[in-house]
């Protein structure tokens, strides 16, 4: 599932945001940069204030010349009124969702703010990081990971086992960031993946 190209060397950096302001600040910059690429705004997960919360753990691809070329965010739920980044996304159309996200405070987390660098795609660095986040869930005893994926990563998460949350209505996908673009809400119980160990290991 990590299979990277030969050329591709990398390692990866895990810091904790407020500790590290210099390499979160390198981290936002790369992460606006791929966003506007695409023609993207800034989102909720780059509008929060997650470099501020003592509970942002960062995972950052770096290549060896010391360039950062991925990175992904896991943003443990912690203090009000502090938000999760997804809440931007479905307060209008799940208000439903948020007092039962709200209710698991302390013991969820989201995995959000992953960007790849073009020179990168391809190379398995987004599952990676993916399985570092679940790892790291596991080692922080969370019951609960969440995840908005687009579509065209939806599929990664679903093999980790996440599966869509439904709103009141029954609906678990959301326009976001724009109207171009179709994400789902998604869940991992982590009760259900302690017997379970992740091939991702952090270098």
């Amino acid at each position: 599932m990590f299979f990277h190209p030969p050329y591709l060397s990398y390692s990866i950096k895990q810091f904790n945001a407020i500790a590290e302001p210099e390499l979160s600040r390198d981290y936002h910059r790369k992460h606006l940069e791929v966003l506007a690429a695409f023609g993207v705004g800034p989102l909720g997960s780059t509008l929060s204030p997650w470099y501020n919360q003592p509970a942002v753990t960062v995972f950052a691809v770096y290549d060896e010349f010391d360039e950062m070329l991925a990175g992904i965010r896991l943003e443990r739920l912690e203090q009000q009124p502090y938000e999760l980044p997804l809440s931007h996304a479905i307060c209008v159309d799940s208000p439903d969702l948020l007092p039962k996200i709200g209710r698991h405070k302390g013991q969820l987390a989201e995995i959000c703010g992953a960007w790849v660098a073009t020179t990168a795609r391809k190379c398995g660095l987004l599952q990676h990081l993916i399985g570092l986040c679940i790892d790291q869930g596991k080692k922080m005893q969370l019951d609960y990971l969440l995840a908005m994926p687009p579509e065209h990563t939806k599929g990664i998460f679903t093999e980790y086992g996440f599966s869509p949350v439904p709103n009141a209505f029954g609906r678990s996908e959301y326009c976001y960031p724009d109207d171009r673009y179709k994400s789902t809400l998604m869940e991992l119980d982590l009760s259900l993946q302690l017997a379970q160990a992740s091939p991702a290991t952090c270098s």
